[in-house]
């Protein structure tokens, strides 16, 4: 899992989403065998629709909450949270 921003920021805008996903498309280059990928936050979706999705079109993506601290201090975005893991996990061994 990684932030599509990684690196901290009061508040993520498009340019710093954007400067995460060519980031992150440098990572993605590395990872031929990559089969899952575990899409936490709407941003990091929209993001990954728009800027990454092509470079990976052979994984699998499963939307998931987004995984901060104040997200996941509430049970609902926990429960949530966990069958995108145990998805992931069960598609991957």
């Amino acid at each position: 899992m990684w932030n599509i921003v990684p690196f901290f920021t009061e508040t993520e805008d498009a340019n710093e989403r954007v400067a995460g996903a060519k980031a992150m498309g440098s990572v993605l280059c590395l990872l031929p065998r990559l089969q899952v990928v575990i899409l936490c936050s709407v941003s990091v979706q929209q993001t990954w629709a728009k800027h990454l999705a092509d470079r990976v079109p052979r994984a699998i993506t499963i939307k998931a909450p987004g995984v901060g601290p104040q997200a996941l201090t509430k049970r609902a975005k926990q429960e949530e949270f966990r069958p995108a893991v145990q998805r992931a996990k069960g598609l991957v061994g």
